[in-house]
């Protein structure tokens, strides 16, 4: 493995249970370990909620 390169860090939009968005950090499609399409994600999400849309905005954690 060695000689595989490193995968980039993408930000791809999610969708949770009751159809709220997430904007998050993802690797080939997927979303990063250590997240969940929750508001108590262990990154600290922002929310922004407006009476059209409500988006969660997830951090790369380290």
């Amino acid at each position: 493995m060695a000689n595989k390169p490193m995968p980039q860090i993408q930000w791809g939009t999610f969708y949770d249970n009751v159809g709220r968005s997430h904007v998050a950090p993802c690797i080939e499609g997927y979303l990063m370990s250590g997240h969940a399409l929750r508001l108590e994600c262990a990154c600290w999400p922002d929310r922004d909620q407006t009476e059209n849309y409500d988006i969660v905005v997830h951090y790369v954690i380290q």
